[in-house]
């Protein structure tokens, strides 16, 4: 006879082996490639590099673009984990650390979290897997993910100390919030808010002491808050692409009716495959209902629910300097939805038939991602043997004429592995990263659109003529698709057989030298 201390050992070890599958696609790819990852690599290497030297000769030192925001942004806690960790780990490395640690954190704070809700033996907790390689994750969103990741343990926490109105107390919460507000604005909301409505789900039975609770939440969270009006106030309401816009509610109804958030790379190839999670998701939600089994705190997780669900249809898309923000609030409604199955009571038979479907769909998805992560991390590789042959005086100009989104900062890691200037940084642009560009100092500014073209003009001599500093390297990346017939095309392959050479060729990279 199998005891019940036997079925919770294996379940414990089941969710370990399963969570180290899980992680093989980082651990067998170097490197595993998101959209934006390189670049939140290559600026903690320079935030690294400015550190130290931040008072030497402006005009000598390479990364005299660059300076530190002024401003605490709500960006800081990735990079500077990144950071510290280049000091004892090789670069590429550090970014594979990151991930790891994301995907850890992400897969045992739900379970954690989930325990606050379900004793027992935790398959409820396997629900998690297909969250944790999903579309914002993949877009390489590290800071956001990371609060992501945080979330659920400040959670756990506050429901097991709420009461405790010490001030040791409060330092801690006042901790918590300040790791997550660094992190990620969105979270730290989201974190507070839940926080609120976990005490205000006891209202009916605790009415005073809820009181107390409310009083000491706004106490450590407080100054948190003032802060998130004061970025509020200095960013404006316009979003990242220079106004307030919100997606067509068609649009937002077909995201949650497709579950988006797993579709990372080919739309029309995955969104077939995540119509079987929607399937599954229509079933659990018609089987707790006909079920109707609570515990003490269904209202909580419930609330979640419908208040992120509410929020998918009323924040706008683009806010306050950030973007994409929709499919960020519907994987918080659906990670709420995945809380409100796990805090059910439900037969032995239900468990493992969600914990099952759970575990079989996160891998099928992962079997069917892997070639293009493949893929992404060999194009990965040939910017990487392109920056072995540069150096931190080096400064690059790159060119991309590849159609691939998730090419579009790769070049970023040639100046993460070099130290070389790489003038192509989407995160000073922004404003609203640890690094920002120096007054005039934007190169994109005067060296044209190729940050944002894939037929780019660029303006070589104003460039240089303005900073009083010469490109010394060029890199072409995947330049069989420029356009004979483009203007632009044409002026800068002119430009490029006129005054650079081809010192390096892999694949579908060049690496272009200044001709003495």
């Amino acid at each position: 006879m199998i005891t019940n201390d036997r079925i919770a050992l294996i379940e414990k070890w089941g969710f370990r082996i399963i969570l180290f599958i899980h992680l093989l696609p980082i651990l067998l790819l170097t490197p595993f490639v998101t959209l934006d990852g390189p670049a939140h690599l290559y600026n903690a290497v320079l935030i690294r590099e400015l550190i130290g030297t931040q008072f030497y000769d402006v005009i000598t030192n390479p990364h005299f673009f660059l300076q530190f925001n002024a401003f605490p942004e709500p960006n800081w806690t990735g990079h500077l984990v990144m950071s510290l960790l280049t000091f004892i780990l090789p670069v590429l490395m550090v970014e594979k650390v990151m991930l790891l640690s994301i995907v850890l954190l992400t897969a045992f704070g739900y379970r954690k979290l989930i325990h606050s809700f379900q004793s027992g033996i935790s398959l409820n907790s396997w629900m998690l897997f297909p969250f944790l390689f999903n579309f914002v994750f993949c877009l390489g969103f590290i800071n956001y993910s990371l609060a992501v990741a945080l979330f659920p343990f400040a959670l756990s926490w506050w429901i097991n100390n709420r009461t405790n109105y010490s001030f040791k107390n409060i330092i801690i919460g006042f901790c918590w919030l300040a790791l997550i507000y660094f992190s990620h604005l969105v979270i730290f909301l989201f974190t507070v808010l839940a926080m609120g409505l976990y005490t205000l789900s006891h209202w009916k039975k605790l009415h005073a002491e809820c009181w107390k609770e409310v009083r000491l939440l706004l106490t450590f969270s407080l100054p948190w808050m003032l802060f998130s009006a004061l970025f509020v106030w200095l960013s404006g309401a316009n979003g990242y692409r220079g106004e307030v816009s919100y997606l067509p509610f068609s649009d937002l109804v077909q995201q949650i009716a497709e579950s988006r958030i797993f579709i990372v790379y080919n739309y029309d190839d995955e969104n077939g495959l995540t119509l079987i999670y929607s399937f599954f998701v229509l079933l659990a939600l018609g089987w707790s209902i006909f079920e109707r089994k609570k515990i003490n705190f269904q209202l909580f997780p419930y609330l979640l629910v419908l208040v992120f669900l509410l929020m998918i249809f009323i924040l706008p898309d683009s806010l306050a300097s950030g973007g994409i923000l929709s499919i960020r609030i519907i994987q918080l409604f659906f990670l709420c939805l995945m809380i409100y199955f796990a805090s059910m009571e439900s037969s032995a038979f239900k468990s493992y038939l969600m914990a099952g479907f759970s575990v079989g769909f996160s891998c099928m998805m992962m079997l069917h991602h892997y070639p293009t992560q493949k893929g992404l991390s060999d194009d990965a590789q040939s910017f990487i043997h392109a920056g072995t042959s540069l150096n931190e005086h080096d400064l690059v100009m790159p060119l991309n004429y590849s159609p691939n989104w998730m090419h579009s900062n790769m070049c970023s890691y040639m100046g993460a592995v070099s130290k070389a200037m790489v003038l192509d940084n989407y995160e000073p642009t922004q404003g609203h990263f640890p690094l920002v560009w120096k007054e005039k100092c934007n190169p994109e500014k005067v060296l044209g659109n190729y940050t944002s073209s894939n037929h780019p003009c660029v303006h070589l001599n104003e460039f240089e003529q303005t900073f009083q500093r010469k490109i010394t390297h060029v890199t072409v990346w995947k330049g069989e698709n420029s356009n004979a017939a483009d203007s632009c095309d044409q002026a800068v392959n002119a430009l490029l057989k006129d005054q650079f050479k081809v010192t390096y060729q892999d694949n579908n990279i060049q690496l272009l030298s200044r001709k003495k």
